[in-house]
């Protein structure tokens, strides 16, 4: 197995959204995985849940954790390592295999695993069995990162909010994007203020990157 002090150095470096898919792509990048994330449920209400993926696991397996709700029963009531199929084996398919599940817990209404698309030297049992144990250890730790720093950056940002800040990142002024949305400029004001608050952000560019970094930009 690998140096357990590298991995609890990249666990540990993890402090905010880029950090964490940097931490990702050199854990792949080590054991050479297929493809390698952290899937994070978050629970809505009793019938639906949000899924936030980091790292570069394929959009057909993203599709099938929100519309199958038996991942979220995986990863609120269960802590044994397993992989796609015997979650639901529907999904047992060439597409989609060999794909492993290590659950990394789960707080109040969030909950996470990591999934790993393994190479065919790591299809032993026992192989997979340390494994399922070495990242029982990483990825509750992980998930801890991404409490402490990467869910503090989770926000949304509305749509006029977004063509905002959008045309702002361009280096337009307020005024320059009241001409462009045909709004006033204290109305871009507002909204390019509740970038700033929302992101929790000192200024304007930092908003415009917080934004970026998410996606929402």
């Amino acid at each position: 197995m690998k140096s357990f002090d590298l991995i609890k150095g990249l666990v540990e470096s993890v402090q905010c959204q880029a950090t964490l898919v940097h931490a990702l792509q050199d854990i792949q990048a080590l054991f050479r995985y297929q493809h390698l994330g952290l899937v994070v449920l978050e629970l809505k209400d009793l019938q639906s849940y949000r899924v936030r993926d980091f790292g570069n696991l394929p959009t057909t397996l993203i599709d099938v954790i929100e519309k199958d709700s038996r991942f979220v029963d995986y990863c609120f009531n269960e802590t044994v390592p397993t992989f796609l199929n015997h979650i639901d084996s529907q999904y047992c398919t060439e597409k989609l295999d060999p794909v492993f599940f290590v659950p990394a817990g789960c707080s109040r209404q969030y909950g996470a695993f990591m999934v790993f698309y393994l190479n065919e030297q790591s299809m032993d049992s026992s192989v997979c069995e340390l494994i399922g144990d070495f990242w029982k250890i990483f990825s509750p730790q992980l998930f801890r990162q991404y409490r402490k720093y990467v869910h503090k950056e989770d926000f949304s940002i509305t749509a006029r909010e977004r063509e905002c800040i959008q045309w702002a990142s361009m280096g337009k002024t307020a005024w320059e994007i009241s001409q462009i949305l045909d709004i006033s400029q204290r109305t871009v004001e507002y909204h390019l203020a509740n970038c700033i608050r929302k992101t929790n952000s000192i200024n304007r560019q930092h908003a415009i990157v917080k934004c970026v970094l998410s996606g929402q930009c």
